[in-house]
C-alpha cells in the first residue's frame, strides 16, 4: 500500500473524498506512525463523517470486518437515504465548498503538475496546516 492516500477527488458509489478517508483510516492501522490526520482530527474527514451522520468508530467497525470503500459506501448512503442522485448531489456541494482543499492536498501530495496553481497552493497549506495542527491539539484530537 502506498505512503500516501488517494485523492479527494476520487469517488465511491458516487461519494467524492470518501475513499481518501478510507485510505488513510487503513494507513492508520497498518502503521500507527502514519502521519495524516484522520477522522475528527482531519477537517476534511470530519466534513466527511458529519455530513453523513457517521463516526470514526462506526467507520472503524466496517474496518474491522474487512469491508471494502463500496460496501462502507452503500451502507452510509442506506443510513442517511441517499440514492445514486443524492450521493451525486452530495458531492457536487463538497466540490462547491471545499474544491480549493482538495487541490491544495493534490498540490502537496504531488498529483499536480508544477507550475503557478501548484505553487501557490503549496503556499497556501504552508499557512493552513500548521493552524489545523494547532487547532487539533488544542481540541486533544493531536
Amino acid at each position: 500500500m502506498s505512503q500516501l492516500p488517494c485523492s479527494g477527488f476520487d469517488e465511491v458509489e458516487g461519494y467524492l473524498a470518501l475513499p481518501r478517508m478510507l485510505a488513510k483510516a487503513r494507513l492508520k492501522r497498518a502503521d500507527p506512525t502514519f502521519i495524516y490526520f484522520v477522522y475528527d482530527a482531519s477537517p476534511l474527514d470530519a466534513l466527511v463523517l458529519s455530513r453523513l451522520k457517521l463516526s470514526g468508530a462506526q467507520v472503524e467497525g466496517w474496518l474491522d470486518q474487512g469491508w471494502d470503500d463500496s460496501q462502507i459506501a452503500l451502507e452510509a448512503a442506506r443510513l442517511v437515504g441517499h440514492d445514486r442522485a443524492a450521493r451525486e448531489a452530495w458531492s457536487r456541494k463538497l466540490l462547491f465548498t471545499h474544491r480549493y482543499l482538495l487541490m491544495m492536498l493534490d498540490a502537496d501530495e504531488g498529483r499536480l503538475a508544477d507550475g503557478p496553481l501548484k505553487a501557490t497552493l503549496q503556499v497556501a497549506s504552508n499557512v493552513i496546516y500548521p493552524v489545523m495542527k494547532t487547532i487539533n491539539r488544542l481540541r486533544g484530537l493531536a
